[in-house]
């Protein structure tokens, strides 16, 4: 023991050396310690298409009922049914991050028929603002079909309205259902 001093003052004196003795220790345990690491994004490119549409129907029983077939007059045009919340449009959402330019193309199945009628498909019009109808060339087109949309990188998901109209010329065979099937195409050169 050291002579002469009080047990308070020893044992404030030990206390003061344990903080500074283990003050210094952390602080000189902390100075100059780091540590680095790299963050990566990889995205890869990416371009979809989503058709929301189910089945276009041009269902003249319907038409009939409402007394707009037969028509007065030939040629008579037709819209499809429009399903619930639709406006007759088919709806194709298309996702595009590259920097290239992209195309879409419709191109039907061949005419529309029902294995021994046919209906041909010129009869069958397309539009992508319901002012500006274009008929399907003989066979559907060459190569991808016919060119509907095209642009470049979209930011996310973008939804583009294709609309058909059907012609009669009055010459269909009736008691029958006609089918196609259509295929679009989205491509990047």
């Amino acid at each position: 023991m050291m002579a002469g001093l009080p047990k308070r003052s020893i044992l404030f004196s030990t206390l003061l050396f344990i903080v500074v003795a283990l003050t210094t220790n952390i602080v000189s345990a902390q100075t100059n310690d780091t540590a680095t690491h790299l963050v990566q994004v990889v995205i890869p490119e990416a371009i979809k298409i989503f058709v929301e549409a189910g089945d276009l129907a041009f269902d003249f029983a319907r038409e009939k009922e409402k007394s707009s077939y037969p028509p007065a007059d030939y040629p008579a045009y037709y819209y499809p049914l429009a399903g619930e919340g639709r406006d007759g449009a088919v709806a194709i959402k298309i996702h595009s991050n590259v920097a290239r330019q992209w195309f879409l193309y419709v191109k039907p199945a061949g005419d529309l028929t029902d294995g021994t009628n046919t209906i041909p498909i010129s009869q069958l019009e397309w539009s992508t603002d319901r002012v500006t109808w274009t008929s399907f060339p003989g066979g559907g087109g060459e190569g991808f079909g016919v060119l509907l949309f095209s642009g470049n990188r979209l930011n996310g998901w973008a939804q583009f309205n294709v609309y058909y109209r059907l012609k009669l010329t009055g010459e269909e065979v009736g008691g029958t259902t006609y089918g196609t099937t259509f295929k679009y195409t989205l491509v990047t050169p």
